[in-house]
């Protein structure tokens, strides 16, 4: 099973679409982005299986939550970068 990280540039952003994702019932954890992926050092994260994927980033697009990018976590711990 894959991992989705879509990341945020800031805490607050990621809470609101953290709060979004609770409410529609979408399971996921907000964490801090890893540093692989974090070109500025900072930035949080919201983590949820594959399968959450393009039903989260519909969400948070709907609803006007920006976010920066989408990567998914492979297999083999390599990150790549997925346009939903």
């Amino acid at each position: 099973m894959f991992d989705y990280y879509i990341t945020f540039r800031s805490i607050t952003r990621a809470q609101r679409g953290s709060r979004l994702l609770d409410s529609i019932g979408l399971h996921h954890q907000l964490l801090r982005t890893p540093k692989v992926l974090s070109a500025q050092g900072c930035g949080y994260a919201l983590r949820l299986r594959q399968e959450l994927g393009a039903q989260a980033v519909e969400a948070l697009r709907q609803n006007e939550i920006g976010f920066q990018r989408v990567y998914q976590l492979d297999g083999g711990g390599q990150y790549q970068e997925i346009g939903l």
